[in-house]
């Protein structure tokens, strides 16, 4: 593998960029999203701006991997209810296995972190139960609750104390 590549908030210059990484996620891994290809494909570029904005405002964040040539990988966190919901992490094939996963969790709980939250929420489409695993080892547990619509078991953690 070249250099690792660096995982940070995305950038209010790159609404294409992290568009085109979304809908290549999209299409990689249908089953991983409760978010269809064929919709977000179709979306105005003025929404991905403002998903965009809001991430550079930090009213939420999207992160990405970057190897200084290609975004190589993603995930979001946005308020939900009293907690900090993790959303769309995904990573590109040829990427996978290196740890950027975690990494991009990380990013998204130390924003949930700074912006006040307690706890961050995960949970993966009802059809894409494989990153539980993962979650699980980032320090999230199970909780009995509804989960959102289209997903799978909620995980929660605890943002006062980082996963080891």
């Amino acid at each position: 593998m070249a250099n690792p590549p660096v995982v940070r908030r995305i950038r209010s210059d790159e609404r294409e960029r992290y568009r085109e990484l979304r809908l290549a996620a999209l299409q990689d891994s249908p089953a991983a999203f409760t978010a269809t290809w064929d919709a977000e494909s179709t979306m105005p570029l003025e929404a991905w701006a403002a998903r965009v904005e809001a991430s550079v405002s930090g009213a939420s964040v999207i992160v990405v991997a970057d190897t200084g040539k290609d975004l190589v990988g993603l995930a979001g966190g946005i308020p939900w209810e009293r907690r900090a919901r993790i959303v769309s992490v995904w990573v590109a094939p040829g990427w996978r296995g290196h740890g950027i996963a975690r990494r991009l969790v990380e990013s998204v709980c130390e924003w949930a972190a700074g912006a006040g939250y307690v706890e961050a929420q995960i949970e993966t489409a009802i059809t894409n139960p494989g990153p539980q695993e993962l979650y699980r080892k980032l320090g999230f547990v199970f909780l009995d609750e509804t989960p959102p619509p289209g997903c799978g078991a909620v995980l929660v953690r605890s943002l006062s104390h980082p996963a080891l």
